[in-house]
């Protein structure tokens, strides 16, 4: 087991500032949601402030990034409209400076003679393949003559690993590397009491939550429903990396010796306990069924990797339960606070455990039959992006629009069927060929990695890193930035001593 000593001081100035630019942030983005000049001013000064500290520091403009694709969710924190239906998201503008300055400073660097890091990647030809894959899905879709719109929609999500080269060329520290992981903590601690701040708020002051819920639902954050007994769901797209991080975070506890006094110790287990909360109280199925299940192949890893004994073992496992009972104990809390007074029962939380019956969970299964069919026809090269299926949909949403439940969509919950029928068998293949390396690469530096905490952390990403790819077998991650954000991040993690040239 490792000694804290070797620990960084994991909640500092970094993390702290990080946490309040967060506050600061959403509130200016609540504001601006009903302010519509406010907002267009604050969308421009955030893009020209970016672009003034991406060209001075340009690493400062990956910790916006991070920050950004983690609290930002879908990535309306800000927008301007462009249509009815359309805007360009704060996300997008982002992508587009950062990317910008990106390929201006390689080519700077190309100039000085300096090392293009990408191409000395090890993923460098998985990524170049699955590139192509992308390429061809889109080629495909113009010559089968599916409607452009659907083809861009679909495919902007993807266009997020246009940063891979420009990362790679940015992250050569491992300084950068720690400074990342407390912005990342940073991040989850802001969801998680973000997410249970809504959930007091529409339990006990719902008469005054409207303006609030429409600014939670059309910034992209999420959604608050309620449900039988009063009690209210609160699910957030980034709510992803409270899964994440919570094996990043049960890692870092339960294989590394505190002092007992230690503030990592007491910062970490108060985070744990948030997170926990946090993925209890989004009743998503997909982040319980994904972390569970990444759950038990940890706890086999700290039996036969590790050789932890039984009596061990059972501490963990009772550590465990007592962390799920108390992060119940916490839900329980904020929503029978007495002032203001809630009437909220929790049997919301026991008719999660269906597995059908409930709208949409009998929309995903309707998606099944009729997205193999889709698929038949085009099993190996796939069907291009854009492709649509029509199923019968129970979503009381749809049926408002479409009394008889037809639903017309190109996107899937379903995220690795979703994948095979726009790029094939073939295009999946390379795709999870390139998922492997990089999980290949995580167990090889676990092994070269000569600080022990670096190896801890390492386990803990790849413990993340399987959370995520469980999740995306019922909820589609893998083809949205905040999916591929992580897998791009995670593989230059993994390749930083691979580039011992690049490191300073």
């Amino acid at each position: 087991m490792l000694i804290y000593k070797f620990m960084p001081k994991l909640f500092d100035k970094v993390f702290y500032t990080a946490l309040l630019l967060f506050i600061i942030v959403e509130f200016l983005s609540f504001f601006a949601f009903y302010f519509e000049l406010f907002n267009i001013i604050t969308f421009i000064l955030i893009l020209i402030l970016t672009a003034i500290i991406g060209w001075i520091k340009y690493e400062f403009s990956l910790f916006i990034l991070l920050s950004e694709l983690i609290i930002g969710s879908k990535g309306h924190l800000f927008s301007i409209p462009i249509s009815d239906e359309n805007a360009i998201s704060i996300r997008l503008g982002l992508f587009l400076i950062i990317f910008m300055i990106g390929i201006i400073k390689i080519i700077q660097d190309l100039i000085k003679k300096e090392k293009f890091v990408f191409w000395h990647s090890k993923l460098r030809n998985y990524y170049l393949l699955f590139g192509i894959v992308l390429i061809w899905g889109i080629i495909w879709a113009i010559i089968r003559k599916i409607n452009l719109t659907d083809i861009f929609f679909d495919t902007n999500a993807y266009l997020y690993f246009g940063l891979t080269p420009i990362l790679y060329q940015l992250i050569r520290k491992k300084s950068q590397l720690y400074a990342l992981l407390k912005i990342f903590l940073a991040s989850i601690t802001y969801i998680s009491l973000k997410s249970m701040l809504l959930l007091f708020t529409f339990s006990h002051i719902v008469s005054y939550t409207r303006p609030l819920y429409k600014w939670v639902r059309d910034s992209g954050f999420g959604e608050v429903t309620l449900l039988q007994g009063n009690f209210y769901r609160v699910f957030s797209q980034a709510q992803i990396y409270t899964l994440i991080g919570f094996f990043v975070i049960y890692a870092l506890l339960f294989l590394i010796k505190y002092e007992k006094r230690s503030k990592n110790l007491i910062g970490l287990l108060i985070l744990l306990i948030l997170t926990c909360s946090t993925l209890t109280l989004s009743l998503s199925r997909s982040f319980w069924v994904a972390g569970v299940a990444a759950f038990i192949i940890l706890l086999a890893i700290f039996i036969f990797k590790y050789q932890y004994k039984l009596k061990k073992m059972s501490k963990i496992i009772g550590a465990s339960i007592g962390l799920f009972i108390i992060s119940i104990g916490l839900i329980i809390a904020i929503v029978k606070f007495p002032w203001p007074k809630a009437d909220v029962e929790l049997l919301a939380l026991s008719s999660r455990f269906q597995i059908t019956g409930e709208a949409a969970v009998s929309s995903r299964w309707a998606q099944l039959p009729e997205l193999s069919k889709s698929i038949a026809k085009h099993p190996i090269i796939g069907s291009g992006f854009g492709q649509t299926v029509t199923y019968i949909s129970q979503d009381p949403r749809v049926l408002e629009v479409n009394p008889d439940g037809k639903y017309t969509t190109y996107a899937f919950e379903w995220g690795y069927l979703d994948q095979i029928l726009k790029f094939g068998l073939a295009g999946m293949v390379i795709f999870i060929l390139l998922l492997y390396k990089i999980w290949k690469l995580g167990w090889q530096e676990i092994k070269s990695s000569e600080k022990p905490f670096d190896r801890v952390l390492i386990f803990g990403l790849i413990m993340g890193f399987l959370a995520l790819l469980g999740t995306h077998m019922f909820s589609p991650y893998l083809n949205h930035p905040l999916g591929i954000g992580y897998v791009i991040l995670i593989g230059i993690f993994f390749e930083i001593y691979s580039l011992k040239p690049q490191i300073k």
